[in-house]
């Protein structure tokens, strides 16, 4: 499917039809005739203005039926030229520009291509078969490959933009009961509803290496991993500190508005304190299912890391900050040792600096 859009000349696109029953034309209010303003542009041409729409939505692709299908990512993707049938006007869009039939200019951002917010778009959508979680990508997966040609399709993921793109997180309960792919724990397609990505800016990536085996599906990272003896308390809203934290005035420096706005917009049942017991908090989780027992151990394997110092009550202080896949373990007499991951997390640097040793963690 992938070529037919990629080689057709123009598609159409009923963006506001309620559904495939229903054709491109729908009722709509008259076009505001435009008004040629008394003013002489330096370019000797005439300049003219129309009211905008007072509901955005109507004139909106994003807001219609069809962005809510997950297999019309690709299609608005691989398109060269595309007309969109809104509620309140035609949309016009092509590799350069996106073009109301008023003039006006239109930003869609289901047409970015970047892989991160392909996924972050294409996961939050609805797919009728969740055994389509990864086919609906596959015209996609393939002219993506065609650029990336020293690079690995990893089920979803892209092995040399890892590990970035495996600190994702989920909106909601991960479901995986519900996937019956067999997919991978690390991947976001494993789970059933929608994922969005870690936002880490100036940080280093941290692994000395990833290799991913595409027969037995485990992607084996080298890097620090820490087992957490301690503690995992949920994290109401902006409460993410936790009582008597020793390390409460650093660990306020080492997160952002960003974050916490995160807690704001997910599920209480899946934000997550990491306290260790004699140490206090020193970081916090999304887990992926938001169900764990109130003490158990778990291992947080660092991926992505970022040095500062800040001024605190104590005085200038360095710190670190560790972006973590929070695993446990799986078969202990096997080896190598497995893992499975159970969510993702940010730790502190004082305890992390202490008890960090560089292994070979395989994940399933």
């Amino acid at each position: 499917m992938g070529r037919v859009y990629e080689e057709a000349r123009l598609t159409l696109a009923a963006s506001h039809a309620p559904d495939s029953s229903h054709g491109l034309f729908l009722p709509r209010p008259p076009v505001q005739t435009a008004i040629e303003l008394p003013h002489m542009p330096a370019d000797g041409d005439s300049m003219f203005v129309t009211h905008m729409p007072e509901d955005y939505e109507t004139i909106s692709p994003e807001s219609g039926s069809l962005a809510t299908r997950a297999w019309a990512t690709q299609e608005w993707l691989l398109s060269r030229r595309m007309v969109l049938y809104t509620a309140g006007c035609l949309v016009w869009s092509c590799k350069t520009i996106t073009q109301r039939e008023t003039g006006g200019s239109s930003h869609i951002t289901a047409r970015n291509h970047r892989w991160k917010v392909i996924v972050e778009k294409f996961s939050a959508r609805g797919l009728t078969y969740i055994t389509d979680r990864l086919i609906a990508l596959e015209g996609l997966r393939t002219a993506m490959a065609n650029m990336r040609e020293s690079d690995v399709y990893c089920f979803g993921l892209w092995k040399n933009s890892m590990p970035d793109q495996l600190l994702w997180y989920c909106t909601e309960p991960a479901e995986r009961a519900l996937n019956t792919l067999g997919l991978p724990t690390w991947t976001w397609a494993s789970t059933t509803h929608g994922v969005r990505f870690l936002n880490i800016k100036k940080a280093k990536n941290v692994s000395k290496s990833i290799r991913f085996d595409e027969q037995s599906k485990l992607l084996t990272i080298q890097s620090r991993l820490t087992k957490l003896h301690g503690l995992i308390f949920p994290c109401p809203s902006q409460n993410v500190m936790g009582p008597g934290s020793k390390y409460k005035g650093r660990y306020i420096t080492a997160f952002s508005k960003f974050e916490f706005e995160i807690f704001d917009h997910l599920p209480l049942s899946l934000a997550f304190t990491l306290v260790v017991q004699e140490e206090g908090t020193v970081g916090y989780a999304i887990l992926d299912e938001g169900r764990l027992c109130s003490v158990v151990d778990v291992y947080c394997l660092s991926l992505m890391s970022k040095r500062d110092s800040r001024v605190s009550s104590e005085g200038k202080v360095k710190w670190q900050v560790d972006w973590v896949l929070v695993l446990r373990q799986l078969q202990l007499k096997q080896e190598p040792v497995e893992y499975e991951r159970i969510g993702v997390g940010k730790i502190l640097w004082p305890y992390w600096h202490q008890d960090g040793e560089v292994a070979q963690v395989c994940i399933r």
